[in-house]
């Protein structure tokens, strides 16, 4: 909103352009906000279960040619 007001005295009123401004404004706005809900609901307990990353080791063997038997 600050954006869209600041985009609209900038241009003098011209209202496609200031609404482009305030949306310019507005994503880059929500990047810091979205890193930090991320950031803090990782490694978060919620209950018995949990949110977070962990490094995966890399297998050794071949999964693709196994056969499974579905009975």
């Amino acid at each position: 909103m600050v954006g869209a007001m600041v985009g609209l005295v900038v241009t003098g009123g011209n209202d496609p352009l200031a609404n482009q401004i305030g949306s310019i404004t507005s994503y880059l706005a929500a990047i810091p906000v979205a890193i930090l809900v991320i950031s803090s609901s990782l490694n978060e307990s919620y209950g018995k279960y949990r949110v977070s990353l962990s490094e995966v080791e890399e297998q050794t063997e071949d999964i693709t040619n196994k056969e499974t038997t579905v009975s």
